[in-house]
């Protein structure tokens, strides 16, 4: 159960543990809420059954003593039975009047003998309805023997309604025994009794008396217009509602109607008999059952409830947990735009503030960094920048004095022979011509010279030997200009500020190159096209500005011998311009150098200018000779170097730097 705990996410083990922890809650409370209910319910029933059971007897009890106490009164008049009749009738009919309860009441002697008799509801002959119960044996025992005694209960057939006869023994004026006063009481109004109580929807009462006769009981719809009959309470019943010998008790058992009942008896004191008050056990659960239904219907809405709530509760609590973890992520990456913005007023909110704080901190602390590190980086490319342009300085140096060294050792030996080369071919235009002569005035040589003369082939040599001097005198020229050009590159014999033709710089710088262009077995060469505009002298450092010319046009040979080997029927074109504009201030001079290459990607045109940076393969280019030429331009002639690049068209550097350029940035670039 943990493990799979500890699998779920934080909202889905929030919701978890709440639903959880609610549910269960809500659930022992209920089953709690049930059984004490249940037992409250079972507990108020059983009260309320003793008290009605209680106020059922005592009702029953008050109606009797009432006759009792009606009677009390008659009997406690001394000398009743010596009265006259007339006297006799008139009290026994006043005593009838009070309560209709009394079917027959009469004065009796102890022999037996009625002395007055009154039965008001009795259509048969009183006299004989009053003797008639006389000679009931028990009764006559107590009338003779002058003694309180109260009848079995039966059904009196001219009636038919339950009757019991009471025996009240009445004395002479002496306060001695003279006769009984005999009263049949009508027992229907238990039945009135037992019927206005009110035992909920299904409940029932019976009244037994003390031989375990159903003297009145609450009767069904059905048993209402039936005759009244007296039926002994079966035994198993009898021994259930009397199971213990408390006077009021309360058990669960097998009612009357043949339900399980919970049954309450309470004793009606003075006669020996008992109310009993049974309730269906089904109607005592109802309200149970329909308690249990009530908060099984509020726990399924609550649940339910608590299902929403927690959903709700767990986002609101992993909501902002969601927001930190996506800033800290942010963070991560380096963002720092983003504040974290949570609605609270509690510890959430202290937290975001805290955290917003501390990522505007980390934020300050990141660039400053940043910029250390940039100034760092600054710096270090600066320095390496510098270290390799001086030693690029040193080694161009170093070369212009080897080249200068060599063109100067070449240059004296070419001179020799530049310099003869009109000796010789007069030398061998005056030997060609004596030879000419001989040949007109000696026609016949001797066979030696002639032999000698076929053998050279005298005529060949004649007309080879001018063109001989004339290609020796070529080459001389050809390696003549070539040590001038390599002179005037490195501008070892000039000053290093000076007033110069640009157009010499790129004529000098091509003359160097020249070798690139030519064509190959496997390739068309690189043509030349050169459109030079009116330029005047400008003071400048040719030497650096030279430099700038062979990096621009060898960069812009290696990218056409790039796209020659994917293409081979390509012609490649370096386009080399020119011009002057005077109409700004100050006056400035342009040179582009254009190539029909395949261009340059934007990613890599907005990094070409930077120290180190480089496309080609290792060991091929140090990434240094774009980032000098823009120092050289730039820095040291106050102009501007910029790049135009069309994928599959080609790429374009344009050179402008002002006419006139002060010597002291020559001076600043030296030191």
């Amino acid at each position: 159960m943990l493990s799979r705990l500890r699998s779920l996410s934080l909202e889905q083990g929030l919701r978890v543990i709440f639903i959880g922890l609610v549910t269960s809650n809500l659930i022992i409370v209920g089953i709690i809420t049930i059984v004490l209910s249940r037992h409250a319910q079972w507990h108020r029933t059983q009260e309320l059954q003793e008290e009605r059971a209680l106020a059922l007897a005592m009702e029953v009890r008050t109606r009797l003593d009432d006759l009792k106490q009606q009677l009390s009164y008659l009997q406690k008049v001394r000398g009743l039975a010596q009265l006259p009749s007339e006297t006799q009738r008139t009290l026994l009919e006043s005593l009838t009047r009070e309560n209709n309860a009394y079917e027959m009441v009469a004065i009796v002697t102890p022999e037996g003998q009625l002395l007055a008799a009154i039965a008001p509801y009795i259509n048969t002959d009183i006299e004989y309805f009053a003797s008639k119960r006389i000679r009931d044996p028990e009764l006559f025992k107590a009338i003779k023997q002058q003694i309180r005694y109260i009848d079995a209960i039966e059904i009196e057939p001219s009636l038919k309604m339950p009757i019991t006869t009471l025996v009240l023994p009445i004395q002479d004026p002496d306060g001695r025994p003279d006769g009984v006063l005999v009263a049949t009481i009508n027992l229907d109004f238990l039945n009135s009794v037992v019927a206005r109580s009110q035992i909920s929807e299904t409940g029932y009462v019976y009244i037994l008396d003390q031989h375990n006769q159903i003297i009145a009981r609450k009767r069904t719809d059905v048993e209402t217009d039936q005759d009244a009959i007296l039926e002994v309470l079966d035994t198993r019943i009898a021994s259930a509602v009397f199971q213990d010998n408390l006077t009021d008790s309360t058990h669960i058992y097998q009612g009357l109607r043949g339900l399980d009942v919970l049954g309450t008896r309470s004793l009606i004191y003075g006669v020996n008999w008992q109310v009993v008050v049974e309730l269906p056990l089904q109607e005592v659960y109802a309200p149970i059952r329909r308690l249990m239904a009530a908060i099984f219907t509020i726990l399924t809405v609550s649940i339910l409830a608590t299902i929403i709530l927690s959903v709700q509760v767990a986002r609101l609590l992993v909501s902002p947990l969601e927001k930190l973890t996506h800033a800290a992520n942010q963070i991560s990456q380096g963002q720092f735009s983003s504040d974290l913005s949570i609605q609270s007023f509690n510890e959430w909110q202290v937290l975001a503030n805290a955290f917003n704080y501390m990522t505007h901190r980390i934020h300050e602390s990141f660039q400053a960094i940043e910029s250390k590190n940039e100034q760092l980086t600054d710096t270090l490319d600066e320095l390496k920048s510098t270290q390799l342009q001086l030693v690029q300085n040193e080694k161009m140096s170093s070369i212009g004095q080897l080249v200068a060294g060599i063109a100067h050792e070449i240059n004296n030996p070419i001179g020799f022979i530049y310099g003869n080369l009109t000796h010789a071919n007069s030398y061998a235009q005056d030997l060609l011509n004596l030879v000419s002569l001989y040949q007109t005035y000696y026609p016949e040589p001797d066979h030696a010279i002639q032999d000698e003369l076929d053998n050279i082939d005298i005529d060949f040599i004649k007309e080879d030997f001018p063109r001989l001097l004339a290609s020796i005198h070529m080459g001389s020229q050809r390696v003549k200009d070539i040590v001038l050009s390599l002179r005037n590159f490195s501008r070892l014999d000039e000053a290093q500020h000076k007033s110069v033709d640009l157009h010499e710089g790129l004529e000098n710088t091509l003359v160097i190159l020249q070798s690139k262009f030519k064509s190959k077995p496997t390739h068309p060469g690189i043509k030349i096209s050169k459109n030079y505009g009116e330029l005047p002298s400008i003071n400048c450092y040719p030497a650096q500005l030279n430099q700038v010319f062979l990096n621009l046009i060898v960069n812009a040979i290696d990218a056409l011998e790039d796209k020659r080997k994917i293409d081979t029927s390509y012609s490649p074109e370096i386009k080399i311009t020119t011009g002057y504009q005077d109409e700004v201030n100050p006056p400035q001079v342009r040179i582009r150098i254009t190539d029909n290459a395949g261009g340059i990607p934007d990613d890599v045109k907005t990094r070409i200018f930077d120290p180190f940076f480089t496309t080609k393969p290792i060991g091929k280019g140090t990434g240094l000779g774009l980032s000098i030429s823009y120092k050289i331009i730039t820095e040291t002639h106050c102009g501007q170097i910029n790049c135009t690049s069309e994928i599959g068209t080609g790429t374009t550097f344009e050179i402008i730097i002002p006419a006139q350029i002060d010597a002291i940035n020559g001076s600043d670039e030296d030191s």
